[in-house]
């Protein structure tokens, strides 16, 4: 089984960033990994794709309430 890492592209800097940095970040990133091993990806998936949709919609709602609807 493999993990995959969604990475933001100001965070991939980090990938080109002085050999000091780029381990650290990826020291990091391995923690993360060792942590979740036990953590099935689809419901992971599943479960951040609800976060993320329910964050979405308050802003939504937010930006209605404020600007109102056309």
């Amino acid at each position: 089984m493999s993990i995959t890492a969604v990475i933001p592209a100001r965070k991939s800097d980090k990938m080109r960033a002085p050999e000091a940095e780029r381990e650290a970040y990826f020291t990091v990133l391995d923690e993360i990994r060792a942590r979740n091993t036990d953590k099935d990806p689809d419901e992971e998936f599943e479960y951040i794709t609800t976060v993320v949709e329910a964050v979405r919609q308050e802003q939504y709602d937010r930006e209605q309430a404020t600007h109102g609807s056309p």
